[in-house]
């Protein structure tokens, strides 16, 4: 990592890393683009050409961009028990006032680490080895999960009782293959942003901050993409990761460049084939307001 993350005096346009998306968003970011869609704009330049709607990604404390062109407006369960761009464990989410406690969730860790991890079991991944099929039963594919995986989501449970529901229904409601991977991987993602929560209300929110201390980088912390400066500097003081998306046209002349970057996707998230279940297809805002649905009723 370099010197850029942990010193005083570098501004939210400034860039440990930078990236160009020459590919269009495949949604609209309210605000951002004003013009309507992600693709297009009426802005010329001084010859009268359409200026190209391409933009700059940066980060001020990260040394890699996420390739946003593969997030998608549509939010599915995929067979290895994750949402891909959706997992809020996995990609940075879009910066949202009413829910500004998103960019605190805790990161997937390393595998040589997640063994070891409190919270190990939010980022598990659910294999055909952890479904018993039950013996003598007319469907052949429903069933429960093993005792001791249950075992393990219950003492979750424990600390944050918010999943109750959920895990009533993997300990005692016989489901598809399908549905409980389902049903599992939502219980991770509402524990997650659960404890994101918390962490938000008793910590981070009231976070003393001042122009001569940087805090260490939380790299245990999924981080936020906005288009605010204001946001990205005080994630950045706060050492939270954060990215900055830019018009190319708004770009600034005086600012303090790194390095340029090919713009990636980690390699622990890759998309495995969806669930082929009506239940499993999610808009983006749809999700977002079941998981704030699930924070507010229990």
């Amino acid at each position: 990592m370099s010197d850029l993350s942990t010193c005083i005096g570098y501004m939210a346009a400034d860039a440990l890393s930078m990236a160009e998306l020459l590919h269009s968003f495949k949604y609209t970011v309210p605000s951002y683009h004003t013009g309507g869609e992600a693709h297009s704009t009426d802005k010329k330049d001084n010859n009268g050409n359409l200026v190209p709607y391409h933009s700059i990604i940066t980060s001020l404390n990260m040394d890699w961009i996420p390739d946003f062109h593969t997030d998608s407006r549509q939010i599915q369960v995929h067979k290895d028990s994750q949402f891909f761009t959706g997992d809020l464990s996995l990609w940075p989410q879009w910066f949202y006032k009413a829910m500004e406690y998103l960019p605190y969730i805790r990161a997937r860790p390393n595998n040589d680490k997640i063994k070891t991890h409190e919270f190990s079991w939010a980022w598990y991944d659910m294999k055909r080895t952890d479904f018993g099929y039950e013996e003598g039963s007319a469907f052949s594919d429903i069933s429960l999960l093993h005792q001791d995986l249950v075992d393990e989501l219950r003492a979750m449970s424990d600390k944050l009782r918010r999943m109750h529901l959920n895990c009533v229904l993997l300990s005692f409601a016989p489901q598809t293959y399908n549905l409980t991977l389902f049903t599992l991987t939502t219980f991770q993602q509402f524990f997650l942003e659960t404890l994101a929560c918390f962490e938000f209300l008793s910590f981070w929110r009231n976070m003393h901050i001042t122009s001569d201390e940087l805090a260490p980088l939380r790299q245990d912390l999924v981080g936020a993409v906005t288009f605010h400066l204001n946001i990205v500097q005080e994630l950045f003081m706060k050492g939270v990761p954060v990215w900055l998306v830019h018009h190319l046209e708004d770009l600034s002349r005086n600012m303090t460049i790194f390095s340029e970057v090919i713009l990636h996707v980690p390699s622990h998230l890759i998309k495995v084939h969806w669930v082929p279940l009506h239940c499993h297809h999610y808009h983006r805002s749809m999700l977002l307001l079941l998981l704030l649905l699930q924070f507010e009723v229990g």
